[in-house]
């Protein structure tokens, strides 16, 4: 069985860091393992043992008052979407709905209903790396001031009639759309 200097030296080669070797003192012993221990825990805790959840993030649903629903079509892939996007650190799901829609669209929106929460990994995504499944909150949000614009995510936007979207959609936006104007709250 390794002793400790020679057991951390192999630890300290498995996560790419320099080892202890060369110690025979107790005292420097401690005080190394103390200054390694310390310096690793991050490393182990991001490269070894890296825990692995689905992403989170927000949509907006916004009607006009003809009833139809906005759309942007996405800068990376060509598809159109609901306004939306991925959570930051230190924001609640409501502020990630109302900061995606106005980076994505220009216009500054109010919450006004949930619409549902969906997670269910979608059958026309591969998840080869399964960090890439979402969980998606939607909710219904109003227009309350900006300006429709184009972003740097975004290459085209238009309001369409719920029974004639475009052909090429991001999956589950079409359902999200019918949940928003099914009226309830739907888990999926």
């Amino acid at each position: 069985m390794p002793n400790a200097v020679e057991r951390t030296t192999t630890i300290s080669e498995e996560i790419g860091m320099p080892g202890i070797k060369g110690i025979d003192e107790p005292f420097s012993l401690g005080a190394s393992l103390g200054r390694f221990i310390g310096e690793a825990l991050g490393r182990i805790r991001f490269r070894r043992h890296q825990i692995i959840t689905p992403r989170v993030g927000a949509n907006a649903v916004i009607f006009d008052d003809e009833g139809r629903v906005l759309l942007t079509k996405r800068q990376d892939n060509g598809l159109w979407c609901l306004p939306g996007g991925h959570m930051d650190l230190g924001e609640t799901i409501q502020e990630t709905a109302i900061r995606e829609t106005e980076e994505e669209t220009g216009l500054k929106v109010a919450i006004e209903r949930l619409v549902g929460v969906y997670s269910r990994p979608h059958p026309c995504y591969v998840y080869k790396d399964p960090r890439k499944q979402i969980l998606v909150v939607t909710f219904v949000c109003r227009p309350i001031g900006g300006s429709l614009r184009l972003s740097a995510e975004t290459t085209d936007f238009g309001y369409f009639s719920p029974d004639k979207l475009p052909g090429e959609m991001l999956p589950g936006h079409e359902m999200r759309i019918a949940d928003a104007l099914g009226g309830g709250v739907t888990v999926r």
